[in-house]
């Protein structure tokens, strides 16, 4: 007996074996609110319902809580950006912790904390005038003096580099001495050769002091 022919065409042939996969299982879609829900009878996901946790992340700011701003001069990650998943079931998909950067380098070991950068320099006052005084580090200190012998110390812990100026109106003739003091021990910095440590009185100058040696030079109010 010859062979029966159910269907002409690639579509008709092919269409029964399009119902179900290769193992006879059942390929009839359930689909719910434009989505596909079960697939012959069995939910999606092996059956388990899947709930997903949305996040959108809200604009960047900076220490001072002001926004950070991108080249276009817009807010990164404002309220309009993107909507992330962020879990599923209850697993959080967005990472707490990131332990290297795209290079690999470790963020503990490579990066230092803001803390330990060395700190601007910040203003230290007006200081009183005496023949010995003790200004502070990492800051720009003023003081007018009478003294014809000066000297300026800064107390440093140790492993601390010593950074600081200080602005000086000479009411006499000074001679200028610059030292550090660290765990108890006194060191006399080195001044700058051509700025020598000589203040003329009447004039006003800008000692500064890094590391271990030290400079002095005049200045005055530019003309108008």
């Amino acid at each position: 007996m010859g062979t029966l022919i159910h269907g002409f065409g690639e579509a008709d042939l092919l269409a029964d074996r399009a119902k179900k996969d290769e193992n006879g299982n059942s390929l009839t879609l359930t689909i719910e609110e434009d989505k596909v829900t079960e697939i012959g009878g069995k939910a999606v996901g092996g059956g388990t319902s899947i709930s997903i946790t949305e996040t959108t992340l809200g604009g960047i700011k900076d220490s001072n809580n002001n926004d950070i701003l991108d080249s276009n001069n817009e807010i990164i990650g404002d309220s309009n950006s993107e909507t992330f998943v962020s879990g599923i079931n209850s697993k959080n998909l967005l990472a707490q912790r990131a332990y290297a950067d795209e290079d690999g380098n470790n963020f503990k070991t490579t990066y230092v904390k803001k803390e330990d950068i060395l700190p601007p320099v910040i203003d230290g006052g007006t200081l009183t005038d005496a023949a010995s005084i003790t200004v502070e580090n990492n800051a720009l200190s003023r003081l007018s003096t009478s003294q014809s012998a000066l000297t300026l110390n800064v107390n440093l812990a140790a492993g601390e580099i010593a950074n600081f100026a200080v602005e000086i109106e000479a009411g006499a003739n000074v001679t200028l001495t610059v030292t550090s003091t660290t765990s108890g021990t006194v060191t006399t910095l080195k001044k700058s050769t051509a700025g020598g440590n000589s203040l003329e009185s009447g004039k006003f100058y800008q000692m500064t002091c890094v590391g271990s040696c030290w400079t002095l030079a005049s200045f005055e109010v530019p003309s108008v």
